[in-house]
């Protein structure tokens, strides 16, 4: 056989399986941790075709190939680096990076091969310098040629994208998209630039930090007699200032926001308990059964007892 031709050994079941679903080249738009990746399918994902091969010339790609080996072993040569690829294994060649197949050890190999690339959504910003998004991106981008024995999650993952394809049931490009995005994870996780990855929780801004002391005050207040200095004192806010960060978050002036926590407490004790309303007026802040009974009409549109029924 000459070394640069591949001969043919057998037909997987997989090629009858899909011969008549499967397009022969597919391209997918998969987002996963505000990034955007794009997939590129071929014959080599959707063909599991056992070959045997002689030297490949070396080659490379302007996207990241992934050879996921099923069955047999081949050796890969890649960037002046031997790599021995078992069945149950896989790699990662990076974008612009020569690789060639040098040989198939004891007989016949069936692979698995796709493509992909990747940049930024244009609504993926990261909260941080330090989000998950920056940090997938530095991985990613220190990317270099790795190969990882596959736990059975990659080869899970691939199979069940195979059974999409061919049977296509309603959602079926949605649950595609979805296992590829579980894909893209695993792969960067692995890569030895994920090491000395780590990032936190998001930093909260600002506006976040406000957000939790308004909805902490009145969480904790809504039962008392409280005031609009109160809450601007917390926040080293004027009045004016604190009634417009108001509007701007929740829509409402100080004494709606009030009213609003207050109702919605009284709907929860009214349904998740048998407190008596006079109680649960007095619970809320009211004085009397008949100012709670009003404002909660007026405000709900029927009385506490119609509502606890309902």
């Amino acid at each position: 056989m000459d070394i640069h031709s591949r001969k043919r050994m057998g037909v997987d079941t997989l090629n009858e399986r899909y011969a008549s679903r499967e397009p022969e080249h597919m391209k997918l738009a998969v987002e996963a941790g505000g990034l955007l990746f794009d997939i590129d399918l071929d014959v080599g994902f959707f063909s599991s075709t056992a070959y045997e091969w002689g030297q490949e010339f070396s080659h490379n790609h302007a996207a990241y190939e992934i050879h996921l080996v099923q069955k047999g072993r081949c050796i890969m040569y890649v960037d002046d680096t031997y790599a021995e690829l078992e069945a149950g294994s896989y790699c990662v060649i990076p974008p612009g990076t020569y690789h060639s197949q040098l040989s198939v050890m004891q007989g016949a190999v069936v692979k698995i091969c796709f493509r992909f690339s990747y940049r930024a959504t244009s609504g993926g910003k990261p909260h941080s310098a330090g989000g998950e998004t920056n940090v997938l991106l530095r991985v990613l981008d220190a990317m270099t040629f790795y190969t990882q024995k596959d736990d059975g999650r990659l080869s899970l993952l691939v199979s069940a994208v195979q059974d999409e394809l061919q049977a296509q049931p309603l959602g079926y490009l949605a649950k595609v998209r979805s296992l590829f995005a579980q894909m893209m994870i695993d792969i960067i996780r692995f890569a030895p630039s994920a090491s000395s990855a780590a990032y936190g929780f998001p930093e909260q801004t600002p506006d976040d930090l406000r957000t939790n002391v308004i909805d902490a005050f009145f969480a904790s207040h809504y039962n008392g007699d409280i005031r609009e200095e109160d809450l601007a004192r917390q926040l080293n806010v004027s009045t004016r200032q604190l009634n417009r960060i108001l509007n701007e978050r929740y829509r409402a002036s100080f004494r709606q926001k009030l009213l609003q926590t207050r109702m919605k407490v009284a709907m929860d004790l009214l349904k998740n308990t048998d407190m008596p309303v006079s109680h649960i007026a007095e619970r809320v802040g009211y004085q009397t059964a008949g100012s709670f009974y009003t404002a909660f009409k007026t405000n709900v549109g029927i009385t506490p007892l119609a509502f606890r029924q309902g």
